[in-house]
């Protein structure tokens, strides 16, 4: 195996996880092969930290669905700036789909051609999907059909439950019916899933077996600090999905149960105000709430780091109807420094919980604060020795993914 790409449309902004994903899987893959290389969106910001160890030079297919763009996230509420943004929106995505997807495709295959031409890409590399998008994936497997059958490289494609749904046109096919439909390319492609209930349900799909591969873990296990504050950190974006609206119930029933000396203090970050959930009388709620401290609506990897370092635990209230196959970054990136998690029961990591022990899943806000409140209340060298046994679980399967994706590339 000569190079390994670690490839990523959708990393276009510096909020979310792809950008983290991408050099996480990168520098685990070097490990493992000769070179490897971090391909991302051409829209990623000058600025972002890390930028320089990635190579900016995908065509980003997104722009009427998820904007590409930093400057559409506003940090703070504005009324006629939410009208513009929002009506900006809506005009990008009637432009998208006015054009034709031939169109989508045709700079997508270009881009293509470039990127093989620049970094001489052959049978002997493999182009890796962190996250796999449906327009990069399917553009992709476009593009190597054309090549002769001594020239295709080794495509594997991650999926993440999300990312290979984004499209234009309902009436696209699947990316797993054109999967399917791809046999002469079968030997060039293989495919994970972030948990093991979405592997099994892709197996359902494509008839073949679909390996769990987790995340790496991307931080080394950091003790917990000795501050007499407790920290519940309810990290990422603040979004209905991610149970934004559960939390002030949460956070007041542990206050009931600490009473008011704030030795309990939840940390999260505001809702975008363009998000169409925004509701200002529920943040100023949040921001009224004695053990909640309100963040920005952006945070850089490194604050998000720091969160997670100076928390006692993690709460993740996710929907369980939208996360149902779906994992969670934040709980890899919290289990891998060795925080316990509390999440809501029936989510696509939920079983993950439990098999790596580190934390406890909830059906009701009452159930939430109970568990948060025992928590607390463990003494922190047991949980730091349970975060390393954690750890040793998660670390087991991720091997055996990896090896089971290198046996397919000797194959």
């Amino acid at each position: 195996m000569n190079n390994v790409f670690v490839i990523d449309h959708m990393c276009a902004l510096p909020i979310g996880h792809n950008l983290n994903s991408v050099i996480v899987f990168m520098n685990e893959f070097k490990k493992q092969f000769d070179r490897c290389y971090a391909l991302v969106s051409t829209s990623l910001p000058d600025w972002v930290e890390e930028v320089d160890l990635v190579d900016r030079c995908l065509y980003y297919p997104y722009g009427g669905l998820i904007t590409g763009r930093i400057d559409d996230y506003p940090a703070s509420y504005d009324y006629f700036a939410n009208l513009y943004l929002n009506a900006k929106r809506r005009l990008l995505r009637a432009f998208y789909k006015k054009i034709s997807r031939d169109h989508i495709y045709l700079k997508l295959l270009s881009n293509w051609r470039y990127i093989f031409l620049k970094y001489q890409i052959d049978s002997q590399d493999l182009l890796f999907f962190p996250s796999a998008d449906y327009y990069g994936a399917i553009s992709l497997i476009k593009f190597i059909r054309k090549l002769p059958p001594a020239k295709r490289p080794k495509v594997h494609l991650r999926f993440i439950g999300w990312s290979e749904f984004q499209k234009y046109w309902k009436n696209e096919d699947s990316i797993f019916s054109i999967i399917k439909s791809c046999e002469d390319l079968r030997p060039q492609l293989s495919f994970s899933a972030e948990t093991p209930r979405y592997a099994k349900l892709i197996e359902s799909f494509l008839d073949e077996k679909i390996i769990y591969l987790p995340y790496p873990l991307c931080n080394k296990l950091t003790p917990m600090n000795e501050s007499r504050e407790n920290i519940i950190s309810c990290p990422g974006q603040a979004r209905v999905d991610k149970g934004y609206f559960r939390i002030l119930d949460i956070a007041k029933s542990v206050e009931h149960f600490y009473g008011n000396d704030k030795r309990s203090m939840f940390v999260m970050q505001s809702m975008n105000p363009t998000d169409k959930h925004f509701n200002q009388s529920y943040e100023e709620s949040l921001i009224k709430q004695g053990n909640i401290d309100l963040r920005a609506v952006r945070l850089s990897q490194a604050e998000i780091n720091q969160i997670y370092s100076n928390s006692r635990v993690v709460l993740l209230p996710y929907d369980s109807d939208v996360y149902q196959y779906r994992g969670s970054a934040i709980f890899q990136e919290c289990l891998s420094i060795g925080r316990p998690i509390v999440a809501s029961k029936g989510l696509g990591f939920s079983d993950l919980i439990e098999r790596y022990r580190c934390g406890y899943t909830c059906s009701t806000n009452e159930e939430f604060s109970d568990a948060i409140c025992f928590i607390l209340n463990k003494d922190k060298r047991d949980i730091m020795e349970d975060a390393d046994r954690s750890r040793l679980l998660y670390m087991r399967d991720f091997n055996a993914g990896v090896q089971r994706l290198q046996f397919y590339l000797r194959g």
